[in-house]
């Protein structure tokens, strides 16, 4: 007889790969397998439609998805592209069958974090801005866990 595979339960687990994607002046703090892939950035292609955050359709593996300005999207300025930017390519959460991946700007390349149970501080209850889940501490460093699922919902609901 053979035993059925476990669900893994991520609560139990004591440590966490996550990737700290730098922005203008802070951190985002995400699951390894949330981030389908760090590329290069490049210019993408914009309409005359959209708020300001929203930057335009990015071509990923012959596949447009959209590119977000987190700041942006949070009320701050766009701290537009440095030389050192990429383009986080976020899998999504299956809100929509038409929207399998979204874009983050970041303002350089990602560092590995393995995030233990023990070692993770909430630093605020009130996110700071609408997109913000939490501010956290890991180590010596502060991060925002983003709301992803918010940022999709604010993406499909633009009439583009």
């Amino acid at each position: 007889m053979t035993e059925e595979p476990k669900l893994l339960d991520y609560e139990k687990l004591d440590i966490l790969a996550c990737l700290l994607l730098p922005l203008d002046g802070f951190n985002l703090l995400l699951p390894t397998v949330s981030v389908a892939e760090m590329v290069p950035y490049e210019m993408p292609f914009r309409g005359d439609k959209g708020p300001q955050w929203y930057l335009g359709e990015f071509y990923w593996r012959n596949i447009a998805i959209p590119l977000v300005s987190y700041e942006s999207i949070n009320g701050d300025q766009n701290p537009g592209v440095s030389t050192r930017a990429r383009v986080a390519i976020l899998n999504c959460t299956g809100q929509s069958e038409h929207l399998p991946f979204l874009g983050i700007v970041t303002q350089g390349i990602p560092r590995l974090a393995q995030v233990e149970n023990d070692h993770i501080i909430e630093t605020s209850k009130e996110a700071a801005h609408k997109y913000d889940l939490m501010k956290v501490q890991i180590a010596a460093e502060e991060a925002i866990i983003p709301d992803i699922p918010g940022i999709e919902r604010a993406y499909l609901e633009l009439d583009l």
